[in-house]
């Protein structure tokens, strides 16, 4: 398969240009467009090619045959424009046969650069041919005609400069479009002084003008569709190689073009399509990649081939396989470790009585508490379910069921029902610490509410015991704990995972006790319930264990309980 990208547009939203940065290694993209196409269009081009280079041998034939037998004004030009079109022609037919390129990073086609060249050099005796034959101006000197070849000139350095990486290319860039504008001119101007002249006299035939003016016309239209033609083409499963996965994959880019997919990596695109990860020898040993095929087509949505976007995953499955280590060995090991210590330590006790036992269990249960939250966080945080419809009501009264309140008066006020899509498990880590929080830091009293706001629900903890430390909310804030500024657990990074993880809003007022707002979004398919003139439930758990339920009358429209005092034993 002969070098070149294939023309077109993503199926999908694009990537970009084709990477080549060469300090990526990791966690990279590495782009393989894969072109399929039938082998008689491989034959079509090679063909045309063919073509080309018979074209310009026998163009370069009729301009040495003009000079031979002409000796008119003009001749000499004229001979001169078809030998040099015409040796471009043949050259770039051989080399485009050939598959030959220019040795640079970009692999470019040599044909390519060939047919540039020399027909933008043509432009010059072109233009001289038209000013003498036309009459417009006979005395063409050498000194002119130096002058007229200074910008084609330029476009040959231009080349030399990228195929040794050498000179600003955007300057390149500019010069080259400032220099083809400037041949296409004086090809332009030349053709018109032809047909002009032939129209305007009688003894001469227009159509002979307008048979000269299409040779330079004819050739460059010529080797633009053939140029078309041929980036779309290529053998069945070969590739085009982006120069990331060139060192990537520690192949020559020589090696690798036009070679079966399946020759380079192990796998042909049809395997590779329902893989998950894909396991790949590199220059830096086995890697792992996450695969995506992506079709290519142009402005007919014609399928030219497709694009193998290789994601580097290694690093993170090992992570996610240190993880599970870590959690299996806090949610086994740890847990029945602790169980040992909490038995012993309840022996000590009985036995003795005093006051090391109970300091030994109360450290053990700390330590069990850690865990419970580390599996808690594992849960919600690489849970592989989607979003489920949670009844965020539900969820709060159930959660307070299950905790202990002794000495604690807990006041309940939700609406009926306030449902959403959210990950279930983020929703149970996050209120439940919430809440137990509360309870276990309160003197006397919780009070849990649900409200209706503009995001979706807004669910308020609050209760009115010292307070969340300082230095716990500025570690929560950073983002992270040092040896100076650390949390006394993971119950807060629990609540702000958790909460993170539903796409929620997370808030502390510590001015007056603790206050815990925890905004909950609802998605556009969940309706919202309103509590104007709703009823909703006040549930005490009083301290005294015992627990009440009442139906409260919003007719406030605010949605609170018109009467929001409770009491209950506190001690």
């Amino acid at each position: 398969m002969r070098p070149g990208g294939a023309t077109g547009r993503w199926s999908r939203e694009s990537p970009g240009s084709l990477p080549t940065d060469r300090s990526r290694r990791r966690g990279c993209r590495l782009f393989l467009p894969i072109r399929e196409q039938h082998s008689p269009m491989t034959t079509f081009v090679d063909g045309l090619f063919a073509v080309g280079g018979l074209l310009g041998g026998g163009m370069c034939w009729a301009g040495w045959y003009t000079y031979r037998s002409r000796d008119q004004l003009g001749t000499t030009a004229f001979a001169a424009f078809l030998a040099v079109i015409g040796l471009g022609t043949a050259l770039a037919g051989v080399s485009g046969l050939l598959g030959l390129t220019i040795p640079s990073d970009s692999e470019v086609a040599l044909w390519s650069q060939l047919l540039i060249v020399f027909w933008l050099f043509s432009a010059v005796p072109w233009i001289v041919f038209a000013l003498q034959y036309t009459g417009r101006y006979t005395d063409v000197g050498p000194r002119l005609i130096v002058l007229l070849s200074i910008p084609p000139s330029g476009i040959a350095l231009q080349i030399g400069l990228s195929v040794v990486e050498l000179g600003s290319t955007a300057v390149l860039s500019i010069l080259g479009s400032l220099v083809f504008i400037y041949c296409t001119i004086l090809m332009i101007v030349g053709g018109y002084l032809v047909v002009e002249t032939t129209y305007a006299y009688g003894h001469l035939s227009v159509w002979q003008g307008f048979v000269l003016v299409a040779i330079p016309l004819g050739t460059f239209v010529f080797w633009n569709v053939t140029g078309l033609e041929e980036l779309s083409t290529a053998v069945s499963g070969g590739l085009y190689v982006a120069e990331t996965a060139v060192e990537t994959l520690g192949v020559e880019r020589s090696d690798a073009l036009g070679v079966p997919m399946g020759d380079v990596l192990g796998h042909d695109l049809d395997q590779v399509r329902p893989l998950e990860t894909l396991t790949l020898e590199t220059a830096e040993g086995t890697r792992r990649y996450d695969p995506e095929v992506s079709a290519v087509t142009d402005q007919h949505d014609t399928e030219l081939g497709f694009i193998l976007s290789l994601r580097d995953v290694t690093e993170r499955e090992l992570r996610e396989q240190r993880l599970a280590v870590l959690n299996r060995v806090l949610r086994h090991n740890l847990r029945n470790k602790i169980e040992v210590v909490r038995s012993h330590a309840e022996v000590l006790r009985d036995r003795n009585g005093n006051g090391h036992a109970e300091t030994i269990l109360a450290t053990a249960d700390e330590i069990a508490d850690l865990g419970y939250s580390a599996r808690t966080i594992d849960q919600f945080v690489s849970a592989s379910v989607g979003s489920t419809r949670v009844d965020l009501a539900s969820v709060v009264r159930e959660t307070v069921d299950r905790i202990e309140a002794t000495g604690v008066s807990v006041s309940v006020t939700t609406p009926e029902t306030a449902a959403v899509e959210a990950n279930r498990a983020a929703i149970n880590a996050a209120l439940e610490e919430a809440i137990d929080n509360a309870i276990t830091y309160a003197d006397a009293r919780v009070e849990i509410g649900i409200e209706t706001n503009p995001d979706g629900y807004e669910v308020q903890i609050v209760d009115d015991g010292p307070g969340i430390p300082g230095g716990e909310l500025e570690s929560l804030a950073a983002g992270t704990e040092t040896a100076l500024q650390h949390g006394s657990g993971l119950g807060l990074w629990q609540l702000k995972w958790a909460v993170r993880t539903i796409g929620g809003d997370l808030s502390f007022d510590t001015t007056d006790g603790t206050a815990v707002t925890i905004v909950v979004p609802a998605t556009p398919g969940d309706e919202v319930a309103t509590t104007d003139g709703r009823t909703a439930e006040s549930w005490h758990a009083d301290g005294d264990g015992t627990e009440s339920r009442s139906p409260v009358d919003s007719a406030d429209g605010d949605g609170r309980p018109a009467d929001s005092e409770v009491s209950g034993d506190t001690t």
